[in-house]
């Protein structure tokens, strides 16, 4: 009980880390290289700004180590006090659990759909309405492996560490009930997903929901970092299933 009353006490930082984790260590990254750069005129430098920090597969890869590099430091900050194992139980990984994987990842994919098509139907929007203007993201061949790195690999862990280990760790620790504690943890995960428009927001709150009943069904992170990267490779599928019938058409 003396471990779950310590990590109780971390919950600005659990917040922080969640929301606005990888977005500062991505910020200290860049300004760190831009004053490198203003500093010295090093030509290097620049190059290495524009790879990193300008819309390519470089910088798909580079944010998603940020996303690790986020997830590890504050991993590195809880295993000081000791309680890593409050936050990073692997949970149940019987045979059993890949059914529930495999059901829950099915209903998420049923449920979002119907979830954009009703959003759809009632505002007169498109899919292609789904990222906020300045957000507009369109895969390309050249851009698959970084895109499968950053949303099948990158990310299931960083998120899943952040928001369902250590936000709803901390949660638990201060006594929420299951139900509070997965919707609140929903909650931020989706408000932390800024380029989508509405009814994006609203299907990551749904999925957010679903990986929270599977970190507190199977009492760990491995089951939920599954499902969050099949939910998201099955979102990848179907963007390459766009590009193959866009060229086909062509």
């Amino acid at each position: 009980m003396q471990d779950e009353e310590r990590l109780s006490k971390f919950i600005g930082l659990a917040i922080l880390f969640a929301l606005f984790g990888t977005d500062i260590v991505y910020e200290l990254i860049f300004q760190t290289l831009n004053l490198l750069h203003w500093a010295t005129g090093n030509d290097a430098i620049g190059a290495l700004l524009s790879a990193l920090f300008e819309a390519s597969a470089i910088s798909d890869v580079f944010w998603g180590l940020v996303m690790l590099a986020t997830a590890a430091l504050a991993y590195w900050f809880i295993r000081q006090f000791r309680l890593t194992y409050l936050v990073a139980n692997p949970g149940r990984t019987d045979p059993k659990m890949l059914v529930v994987i495999l059901l829950v990842v099915l209903f998420d994919y049923v449920g979002s759909f119907g979830l954009a098509n009703f959003f759809y139907w009632i505002t007169g929007q498109t899919d292609a309405d789904i990222y906020r203007p300045g957000y507009e993201y369109e895969l390309t061949w050249s851009l698959l492996p970084s895109d499968l790195f950053l949303g099948v690999v990158a990310a299931p862990i960083s998120e899943e560490f952040l928001f369902r280990g250590v936000l709803m760790g901390v949660l638990f620790a201060r006594g929420w009930k299951p139900a509070p504690a997965i919707l609140f943890s929903a909650a931020l995960f989706a408000l932390s997903h800024v380029q989508y428009q509405p009814i994006g927001v609203i299907v990551v709150f749904f999925s957010g929901c679903l990986l929270g009943l599977l970190r507190w069904y199977s009492g760990g992170l491995w089951v939920p970092i599954i499902a969050h990267a099949l939910i998201n490779a099955i979102i990848t599928c179907g963007d390459v299933w766009g590009l193959v019938y866009g060229a086909s058409e062509a």
